[in-house]
């Protein structure tokens, strides 16, 4: 008769580690001792250059007849900026739309004809002299453009402003966050964090500049005005 050999089971070991006096937990740490406060700084200057959006809208029963003749005018006026020295990288199409326009009998709400076609190139010219701003926008009408949309002035560079709008931007966060301190009887330490957002050129006054153009050679007066730079700065102060 053959014996069997029971084996004990094996208990696994479980080692509890426990925690030294030196690792004990020593709790939450205490709150930062700080002062939050913003500041805004707003420079101006004046623009250097401008956007200007102008173009050509014909009308024709014939598709292609209104075509041709808002392209041949787009091209005079083309040759017209280039005469008053704005380069070709300088001038782009913004929009180009051929529309047929179908008339409606008001009473029955029945097509009442045959449809015209409306034809509007708009131009998107940068003017990077303000002198020449008056000559480009006479010109062009005399050329034959029947539609200046916007002129939008600007400043070519406006890191300096952004410079002189941060400095400013910053010495009032200074300024309040020193006042909160005196007021807290508490001592002023070094930024702990900086954030900013910047607000881009913005006009002062009416500088945007519409009109339905004339048929006029002479040069258009526009007044440019100047832009404003905004910076707004976050900023948090440790104190003592």
């Amino acid at each position: 008769m053959t014996s069997r050999r029971r084996i004990a089971p094996v208990t696994p070991l479980v080692l509890l580690l426990l925690a030294a006096p030196g690792f004990a937990a020593t709790g939450s740490e205490p709150p930062r001792r700080e002062i939050h406060v913003q500041g805004r700084g707003v420079a101006s200057g004046a623009p250097d250059e401008a956007m200007v959006q102008l173009g050509v809208e014909t009308r024709s029963a014939d598709a292609a007849r209104a075509v041709r003749e808002n392209s041949e005018k787009v091209g005079a006026i083309r040759a017209r900026l280039a005469g008053a020295g704005v380069e070709a990288k300088d001038v782009r199409t913004a929009q180009l739309s051929v529309t047929p326009q179908q008339p409606f009998d008001p009473q029955t709400g029945r097509p009442s004809g045959a449809p015209s076609y409306v034809v509007d190139h708009v131009l998107a010219v940068r003017v990077r002299s303000l002198e020449k701003l008056g000559d480009v926008l006479g010109g062009s009408v005399a050329a034959g453009a029947n539609q200046i949309q916007s002129v939008a002035f600007v400043v070519s560079d406006p890191s300096r402003l952004e410079a002189d709008a941060r400095a400013k931007a910053m010495a009032e966060a200074r300024a309040r966050a020193e006042q909160l301190a005196r007021a807290g009887g508490v001592e002023l330490g070094p930024p702990l964090a900086i954030s900013e957002s910047a607000i881009h050129p913005m006009p002062r006054g009416d500088v945007a500049y519409r009109m339905a153009a004339e048929a006029v050679a002479a040069p258009v007066p526009v007044a440019a005005g100047e832009l404003e730079v905004e910076i707004q700065v976050q900023v948090t102060y440790g104190i003592q």
